[in-house]
C-alpha cells in the first residue's frame, strides 16, 4: 500500500511538473509570454489543493528540472520560473486551506507584486540588465505613436516644438512609470490566474472559497499611507533634487492610485446595479469617462480613498446591515 502510494505520488508530481513546463516554454514565444504567465502557476495550485504541498514541491522541481535541461536557460530566465513556481505553490496553499477570497486575493497579488520587483532586482544585481529602463526602440517607436496621435486629424505636417517636447515629457513620465507598470501587470495577470484556478477547480469537483463580487470591493484606510509615502518622497526628491527618491515616488503613488481607481470602480458599480440604471444610461457614462478620462480617473481614485475611510455601500443601506468588505 504504501509503495503504491509513492508510486501515485511521484507519478502526480511528473505529470503536473511536465505541464507546467510546457507553459513555462510556451512563454518563450513572446506573443503568448503574457498568456503564459497567466496559465504556468495553475497546474502547481491544483496539485496542491488536491493532494499536498510536497507533491506540488515535486512537481515545481520536475517542471525546472524539464525546463533547464530542454533550454539550458540562464539565471534571468530561471529566476522568473522560480517566481512563477513560488506563485502557483503559494496559490495552492491558500485554496487548500479555505482562505476566504478577499484575503486570498489580496495577499496572492501582493506577492506577486513583491516577488516580480524581487526578481528584476536580482537580475539587475546578477546580469546589470536592467528590465526597468526603456529601450531607444522603444523610446522612439512611443514618440512616433504619441506623435501621430496627438497630430491626428489634420493635414500631415512636422510637429510644432511646443508639441515635439510634449510628446518626449509623455515619454520620459512613461518610462519612468516602468517599474509600476510592471507590478500593476503582475497584479492583474495574478488576479486572472486566482479567477482561473477557482473556475478550474470548481469544474474538477473540489471545493473553492465563495466569490466576493466586484461591487463588494473595498479597500483598508490605511492603504492611504502609501499614498501619503510616495507624494512626500516626489515632494523631497523635488526639493532636494533627489531623482532616486522622487522616481521611486512617482511609482508608489501610481501603483497606489491604480488600487484606489478600482476601490472608486467599484463602488461605481453598486451604484449603478442599486439605482438600477438603463443600459443607455450606462453607456454614456462609460463614454463620457473615456472621453473625459482625467476627469474621470481623478474622480474614481478619490472616490475609492473616500470608501476606504467611509464603507458608502453601508451608508446608504437601510440599517446597515452588511458591515464592511475588505478586498
Amino acid at each position: 500500500m504504501g509503495q503504491r502510494l509513492t508510486s501515485r505520488f511521484f507519478v502526480e508530481g511528473l505529470a503536473w511538473g511536465a505541464l507546467t513546463a510546457v507553459f513555462e516554454l510556451l512563454a518563450w514565444v513572446p506573443d503568448l509570454t503574457l498568456l503564459c504567465s497567466v496559465f504556468a502557476p495553475l497546474p502547481l495550485a491544483i496539485v496542491v489543493k488536491r493532494r499536498d504541498l510536497k507533491t506540488g514541491a515535486l512537481a515545481f522541481l520536475v517542471a525546472c528540472l524539464f525546463f533547464y535541461l530542454i533550454t539550458h536557460a540562464g539565471l534571468p530566465d530561471l529566476i522568473l520560473i522560480l517566481k512563477i513556481g513560488l506563485l502557483g505553490l503559494l496559490l495552492g496553499v491558500l485554496l487548500k486551506n479555505n482562505v476566504s477570497t478577499g484575503r486570498s486575493i489580496t495577499f496572492f497579488v501582493l506577492s506577486a507584486a513583491a516577488l516580480t520587483l524581487i526578481s528584476f532586482s536580482i537580475i539587475f544585481w546578477t546580469t546589470k540588465i536592467n528590465v526597468f529602463v526603456l529601450s531607444q526602440e522603444n523610446r522612439y517607436s512611443m514618440e512616433q505613436i504619441l506623435g501621430s496621435y496627438v497630430n491626428m486629424g489634420t493635414a500631415e505636417a512636422p510637429l510644432t516644438q511646443e508639441t515635439v517636447q510634449t510628446v518626449k515629457e509623455a515619454v520620459n513620465l512613461a518610462s519612468q512609470l516602468v517599474p509600476a507598470n510592471s507590478v500593476i501587470l503582475s497584479m492583474i495577470t495574478s488576479f486572472v490566474t486566482y479567477l482561473l484556478s477557482l473556475r478550474v477547480l470548481k469544474k474538477l469537483g473540489s471545493n473553492v472559497p465563495a466569490w466576493l463580487p466586484f461591487i463588494r470591493w473595498q479597500f483598508p484606510w490605511y492603504l492611504v499611507w502609501s499614498l501619503i509615502a510616495g507624494l512626500a518622497m516626489i515632494l523631497a526628491g523635488d526639493y532636494f533634487n533627489w531623482s532616486t527618491v522622487s522616481l521611486i515616488g512617482r511609482n508608489i503613488f501610481y501603483v497606489a492610485g491604480f488600487i484606489y481607481f478600482l476601490g472608486g470602480l467599484s463602488v461605481g458599480a453598486y451604484f449603478a446595479v442599486k439605482w438600477k440604471l438603463s443600459l443607455a444610461i450606462k453607456l454614456l457614462l462609460v463614454f463620457l469617462g473615456i472621453f473625459y478620462a482625467p476627469v474621470a480617473l481623478a474622480f474614481l481614485m478619490i472616490l475609492g480613498i473616500i470608501d476606504s475611510f467611509i464603507n458608502l455601500r453601508y451608508v446608504t443601506e437601510s440599517g446597515g446591515s452588511q458591515g464592511r468588505e475588505h478586498k
